[in-house]
């Protein structure tokens, strides 16, 4: 087993004492509802068309811890907008009602 593989499920098993995927060569360690049996961890990410995330996805996740940091501080900075906004709406009514009248 190369050691991507043996990254990659997360394992240190000997082949002795894992019963190993056919497909794969990875230890069987992860249970599928959907084949109700026991797969390896590259069958379930195919089962559920998920990515592995390894070292080239490093850049990507800066970004988006970036991005994460930048939506906190704008949420934080317009928590009281909601306030605001009624408020101007108040205004705009008691101005419509004046000029109605």
């Amino acid at each position: 087993m190369g050691e991507a593989a043996e990254a990659l499920d997360g394992t240190n098993a000997t082949r002795e004492s894992a019963i190993l995927c056919p497909e794969h060569d990875l230890p069987l360690n992860f249970w599928s509802d959907k084949d109700a049996m026991y797969n390896c961890i590259k069958c379930l990410i195919d089962e559920k068309e998920v990515h592995f995330v390894d070292h080239s996805y490093k850049g990507h996740l800066q970004r988006f811890k970036e991005i994460k940091t930048m939506t906190e501080s704008a949420m934080e900075g317009n928590k009281f907008m909601p306030y605001m906004i009624k408020e101007w709406k108040e205004d705009i009514r008691d101005v419509l009602l004046r000029v109605r009248a």
